[in-house]
């Protein structure tokens, strides 16, 4: 859904789920906001290929890869991209870490203990030997 400015939003659907549950997020942004959205399903959700959830572990990597795409289009400005996930799409945002300075705004909607738990060990992965 192209916009009349080059500000664009990732949209990050929740566990079991896919891009169709993002629809109203994606119509309020670009009609109210005149943003740019970009919807994807998680890997093995919806479209895409793949068989295994893992809560946001990876997922950061979907999210890393439709920002790669929408930093490479040409009527998107690199610098004004922001992020809003639901549930695990959300939980998935706050693990991305130091991934987060790709966005110059997140919101994150009902991530729960999710993002808790998973940050946690996100946390202990990476301090492990």
């Amino acid at each position: 859904m192209p916009a009349l400015r080059p500000a664009a939003v990732v949209l990050a659907h929740g566990h079991a789920s896919n891009k169709g549950a993002m629809l109203d997020y994606a119509r309020f942004l670009r009609e109210q906001g005149g943003y740019s959205v970009l919807l994807f399903d998680f890997r093995a959700m919806g479209e895409s290929d793949g068989t295994l959830c893992t809560l946001g572990y990876y997922e950061g990597q979907d999210v890393a890869g439709a920002v790669a795409w929408l930093r490479s289009h040409p009527g998107v400005d690199a610098g004004r991209i922001g992020a809003l996930g639901v549930s695990m799409g959300a939980a998935t945002l706050l693990m991305m870490g130091d991934g987060l300075h790709q966005f110059r705004a997140v919101v994150s909607d009902a991530s729960g203990g999710l993002a808790v738990s998973n940050a946690v060990a996100v946390t202990i992965d990476k301090t492990a030997p």
